[in-house]
């Protein structure tokens, strides 16, 4: 999926702040893919460092009890 089609497929009629986050989502789940869930390499790909990218991880993916 090429970056236009990532930022395409956003809800427009959502606040700037939860855009920003399905877009950020998106490029996670991209990064993640294309490392095989290697997170070490999709947050090199992503230029964050491996515990930012666990941090966002854990805020976008985990299961709100």
């Amino acid at each position: 999926m090429k970056n236009e089609n990532l930022i395409e497929s956003v809800n427009n009629d959502l606040p700037l702040p939860e855009i920003l986050d399905q877009i950020e989502r998106k490029y996670i789940l991209k990064a993640l893919d294309d490392s095989l869930g290697q997170h070490a390499k999709a947050s090199r790909k992503l230029g964050i460092s491996r515990q930012s990218l666990l941090y966002k991880m854990n805020k976008y993916f985990s299961e709100k009890v």
